[in-house]
C-alpha cells in the first residue's frame, strides 16, 4: 500500500468512513475508491482532490496520476 493509500485509509477510519460513503460524498464510485485503497488504481489529480476534501487531507500532486487533457 502506498502512503498515499495509507493516508487516505487513516483519514477514512478516524472519521468512520467506509468506501460507500467516501464514493457517495465524493461523486467517484465504490469501485474506483476501492481501487485508489487497494493501490491497483492511482487517483488522477482531481480524484484526490475530491477524496481530500471530504476527508481533509492533502498531498503532494507529484503522487498523483497526471491527467492527460
Amino acid at each position: 500500500m502506498t502512503a498515499q493509500c495509507t493516508a487516505i485509509t487513516n483519514a477514512m477510519s478516524s472519521k468512520g468512513y467506509d468506501s460507500a460513503r467516501l464514493a457517495k460524498q465524493t461523486g467517484l464510485t465504490t469501485d474506483r475508491i476501492d481501487a485508489i485503497l487497494s493501490g491497483s488504481s492511482k487517483p488522477s489529480q482531481q480524484e484526490f482532490k475530491s477524496i481530500g476534501n471530504v476527508l481533509g487531507i492533502s498531498s503532494d500532486a507529484s503522487h498523483v496520476a497526471q491527467v492527460s487533457a
